[in-house]
């Protein structure tokens, strides 16, 4: 007896202490030869059990070289989160002991370290608190509060290693918070709930202690104190984790953790109201020392350091703000003190405009720009919810004087552009224009684009005031001509306004006047003008998309062409890169037809090809391109003339892009437009159309970029009326063997594959099989019969139906053997293990081939028995079975005839296993279909008959919505049709058919053996069946 035979897997040894000291030190080599190869075998090595744990050791060790160190915390910090929950990885010891190891690490003095400890930390805190590492709340908040002790002791000169031991304590709980915080489970807010009773009170006091004891610090005797910039960094690591845990009560509130949070919901109010008053107080202080170090000449570092560090607290507390306004802006609306807190945050933006400070993106600025944008991004949410009703929270001052005063602020002091602006401008003419379409965005970041939001929101929520304030502005502008650079920014800032609100001032501006007007500054030679018409062409699309414009106004488009063409000063690329984007969005616009642009389609797409070639940058070519496709698309027919200006520069753009393949992208998107627009005129296309998917398919790019070649590939089989090329060029037919070779190695996209073989069957089924009959049922058996593919089989087994309806049956049969498709057909419907849909379906296609040609179909089951060894009878026995089985399967009333059809070519054979069940099975499905093309007869009498307007709708007349595929406007669509019109199934009298093959059996066995058959049939059926079909009882 084999005692072996169950013995389980030795253990994996654990990995030698001094080898994986070697093999991490030789990781952290300068060689990279060395550490390359050493790197491998770390990989390796952490697969061992107990490797975590000794790289943890190691890190621990301060005796060791600090990169060495640093490269097994790194390591523990990336394999530990995953590793910790596998037994097998870390030992339950094991686990004992890094849990006191993470405590060990709260002083150590690498700041590379201590981050990776915080992450560890968290993570296994995620998965062991509180039942494995139930200590640990009251570890870090023994050490934090000993830590305050001890430095409250040091007065002015704390210790060092006492503030570095506070600070990773403080870190260590944060990572905690956000950990628990972020859990979606029940019971991480269980958790997480145990944790704030815990850590919300004292962390809350020892915050409150921090603010007071940084405001009283805040004078000039103790602002240079050391201890002052390390009382701000732990105010601000402790106000982070009363963030976290004040966030989390504040979004649970309407959910089903409202249970758990409740209880902390007053806590909350009282911190966010007590944030609020020492909000005010820190931005007070530091607005009184910015002021004085911007004065002193900013020479005293301990000064700018504080000014620094309070600016990062001030930061803190509006990141805060910002994430309750955005989790509940009605709640944090609400609130009194957050109300006074933004109107607190306008009169210090107000204030800035007044001095005239510079907004500078410095925290040492008198008024640093994240302040500023910070307080406006407030500001519009709290906008949005306040109305002109007092009693839903629009604080009282907020009057139309304020209104006015603040719109007319946002319009002359925030928007118009500065001279960074203008300089980067110059400086890189594309990359502005990148920059200032993304002001989705940066108006979240930058003060401009906030500046416009904030605008767009008063004109919505007090549009009584900013609207008229604004067709007033915009009324004035553009009484004469601006004088100088000031001017023409301010104007500019007021079409900016004009444009952002438009939707709201539409009905009241004479926009068909200012067309003219817009029509004189778009001419103006000067360079400074380029400023307006860059901005001029940018409304043109924002007022064509809201149909505020009449899209057959000629001088729309004519002044589009002019900003598109104008490249005669230096800049002028800003001004033509929004010009195309503003044609796209105006031809895209519902009101546009393709006849109201098409006087003006030459000079657009001549011009948008020489600014195609004239862009440096791929993110500027793909935008220009992307224009291209939208007037493409809203060109329809128009586009034909001009289909050889715009292929002939895409070869040579496609080489230059490399790898962009987002650029690529928007070329196959080119290309299928046109093929969209040209329809059955797209012929000539292929020879384009081919080496562009032959590379969306190649090893290089079929990852990123299958799915554009293959809907380019269906667009234009789809659209095309034949696969040959046009004067000898390239031709669709050409991509045929790439599709056999996706369809066999390419799983993934067979769901595609199935409909682009079906188009190619629809354009040549004959002729494809003729020349690639052996490849293409190969492929197809090896598609169709693997079990990765079972949500595709239903989809490939109706293209090869349609294949087998199409094609001459002598142009495939033998490959249909010789591939063993047709032996795999068979044994699925003998061995009836698939689901009923997957065997209706193999009847189909048996029915099809029978009908095709009923010898080939009878030399197909004798091979397969041959090659098999199966008896033939018994695979007959077996279709003849399942045959009769699926009948019953069979809705579509095309379907039951087609599986008459097929039967009755069966019967034509003479095959004795089909004679055998001519008078009951065969007789029966016969009268069944017979039954039902009676009752089709009579109700197209009835409806022809009848006088009423009711439609009879005859189910033999209509196919499925699904027949057609979404094919509608192509020219597949009336392929389909034809082949739906044409089917034998539909042309054929199925009575006439049926006579013939027992005629044809008749003359195979003999008039007496074919009576002594059909005496066995019911008198009836038999009857009823010679009354059909020999007796001209049905023409059907």
């Amino acid at each position: 007896m084999n005692h072996n035979a169950h013995t389980s897997a030795q253990p994996v040894p654990p990995m030698d202490v001094q080898e994986l000291h070697q093999i991490v030190a030789a990781s952290a080599s300068q060689d990279p030869s060395v550490m390359m190869a050493a790197s491998t075998r770390l990989k390796d090595a952490l697969k061992i059990p107990g490797t975590l744990n000794e790289l943890h050791t190691i890190a621990a060790n301060r005796d060791i070289p600090l990169p060495i160190r640093q490269l097994c915390m790194l390591q523990c910090k990336n394999e530990m989160p995953t590793q910790w929950r596998q037994r097998k990885s870390i030992l339950p010891e094991q686990k004992d002991v890094i849990r006191q190891r993470c405590i060990v690490f709260l002083d150590e003095p690498d700041e590379t370290i201590a981050q990776c400890n915080e992450v560890i930390v968290g993570k296994i805190a995620r998965s062991d608190f509180p039942n494995q590492w139930s200590s640990l709340l009251s570890e870090i908040m023994t050490r934090i509060q000993y830590g305050f002790t001890e430095r409250e002791k040091q007065l002015d000169t704390p210790d060092a290693v006492t503030t570095l031991y506070l600070t990773r304590s403080i870190r260590v709980l944060q990572a905690v918070l956000k950990e628990f915080t972020a859990s979606k489970m029940p019971l991480g807010a269980n958790t997480m709930g145990q944790i704030m009773e815990h850590v919300h009170e004292p962390i809350a006091q020892r915050y409150i202690q921090a603010v007071q004891r940084v405001i009283a610090r805040l004078n000039p005797a103790t602002i240079s104190s050391p201890r002052t910039l390390e009382d701000m960094k732990l105010c601000r690591l402790l106000l982070k984790c009363v963030t976290i845990m004040a966030v989390w009560v504040w979004q649970s509130t309407n959910t089903a953790r409202k249970e758990i949070t409740q209880r902390f919901e007053p806590w909350v109010v009282s911190a966010i109201e007590s944030s609020v008053v020492d909000f005010q107080t820190i931005c007070e202080a530091r607005h009184s020392l910015a002021v004085n170090f911007a004065a002193s000449g900013q020479g005293d570092r301990a000064v700018s350091d504080a000014v620094a560090g309070l600016s990062a607290l001030i930061r803190t507390l509006g990141k805060f703000f910002r994430r309750l306004q955005q989790l509940s802006a009605s709640r944090f609306v609400g609130l009194q003190a957050t109300n006074t807190l933004v109107m607190y945050y306008w009169g210090k933006v107000v204030q800035s405009i007044n001095e005239s400070a510079p907004t500078v993106d410095s925290p040492l600025a008198v008024y640093p720009l994240r302040f500023l944008v910070q307080g406006m991004v407030l500001f519009k949410d709290n906008l949005a919810q306040w109305s002109h009703k007092k009693d839903l929270g629009a604080p009282q001052f907020l009057n139309p004087s304020v209104i006015q005063e603040a719109v007319t602020f946002l319009v002359t002091k925030f928007m118009p552009l500065k001279e960074k602006d203008l300089q980067e401008w110059m400086a890189d003419p594309e990359e502005f224009v990148n920059v200032e379409d993304q002001d989705d965005i940066q108006w979240q970041f930058q003060i401009r684009p906030c500046a416009e939001r904030v605008l767009m929101t008063f004109s919505s929520q007090f549009s009584t005031v900013t609207n008229p304030l604004l067709i007033n502005a915009f009324n004035k502008v553009n009484e004469q001509s601006p004088a100088g650079l000031s001017a023409i920014l301010e104007k500019e800032a007021v079409y900016t306004a004009i444009g952002r609100c438009s939707h709201r001032l539409k009905d009241d501006l004479n926009l068909a006047q200012w067309l003219d007007i817009a029509m004189n500054e778009v001419k103006e030679p000067s360079q400074d003008y380029l400023i307006l018409k860059r901005r001029i062409a940018w409304m043109l699309g924002r007022w064509m998309i809201e149909g505020s414009l009449p899209p057959k106004d000629p001088r729309v488009w004519e002044i589009l062409v002019v900003l598109l063409s104008d490249s005669s000063v230096q800049g002028s690329e800003v001004v033509r890169l929004t010009a195309a984007t503003s044609i796209m969005h105006s031809v895209k616009a519902i009101t546009v037809t393709p006849d109201a642009f098409a006087a003006y389609l030459s000079p657009i797409l001549s011009q948008l090809l020489q600014l195609l070639d004239s862009v440096d940058s791929f993110e500027s070519k793909r935008k220009i391109t992307d224009c291209l496709n939208a007037v493409i698309e809203a060109s329809e027919r128009q586009i034909m003339p001009f289909v050889d200006l715009i292929t002939s520069p895409l070869p040579e753009l496609w080489n230059e892009s490399g790898r962009e393949i987002m650029l690529k992208q928007s070329i196959v998107h080119t290309v299928q437009a046109l093929v969209t627009a040209l329809g059955d005129q797209s012929a000539p296309l292929a020879s384009i159309i081919v080496p562009i998917v032959q590379q969306c398919l190649s090893p290089e790019f079929i990852v990123q970029m299958d799915e554009d070649g293959m809907k380019l590939w269906l667009a234009a089989l789809r659209a095309t009326n034949t696969l040959q090329g046009v004067n000898g060029q390239t031709g669709l037919v050409d991509l045929f063997p790439l599709a056999i070779h996706t369809l066999r190695t390419n799983k993934d996209l067979l769901g595609k594959m199935s409909d682009i073989m079906e188009s190619y069957f629809l354009l040549g089924a004959t002729q494809l099989a003729q020349l690639y009959s052996a490849p293409l049922m190969e492929a197809f058996r090896e598609a169709v019969s693997d079990a990765m593919v079972v949500l595709n089989q239903k989809d490939l087994l109706d293209a090869l139906e349609l294949f087998f309806q199409l094609a001459d049956v002598q142009s495939y049969a033998e490959a249909l053997h010789t591939s063993q498709l047709f032996a795999w057909l068979l044994k699925n419907v003998c061995d009836d293990k698939m689901d009923t849909l997957m065997l209706t379906t193999h009847i189909h296609i048996f029915a099809r081939i029978a009908v095709g040609g009923p010898p080939q179909f009878v030399q197909l089951i004798a091979a397969t028995a041959q090659a098999t060894g199966a008896p033939e009878t018994t695979l007959w026995e077996g279709v003849l079975d399942q045959w009769w089985r699926r009948f019953d399967n069979m809705h579509e009333p095309r379907y039951r005839k087609l599986a008459a059809m097929g039967m009755a070519a069966l019967v034509s054979t003479a095959r004795p296993e089909v004679l055998e069940r001519l008078p009951t099975e065969i007789f029966n499905l016969w009268t069944d279909v017979f039954g039902e093309l009676r009752e089709e007869l009579l109700l197209r009498a009835d409806k022809e008959n009848s006088e009423s307007e009711t439609t009879v709708i005859l189910y033999w007349d209509t196919p499925t919505t699904a027949f057609y595929k979404e094919t509608e406007d192509t020219a597949e669509y009336e392929r389909r049709k034809a082949t739906f019109d044409h089917d034998i199934v539909r042309t054929t009298l199925l009575a006439r058919y049926v006579g013939q093959a027992l005629e044809a059996a008749q003359q195979q066995v003999g008039v007496q053996a074919m009576q002594a058959v059909l005496a066995k049939a019911d008198p009836t059926v038999f009857q009823s069946i010679q009354n059909d079909v020999f007796k001209g009882g049905l023409n059907a």
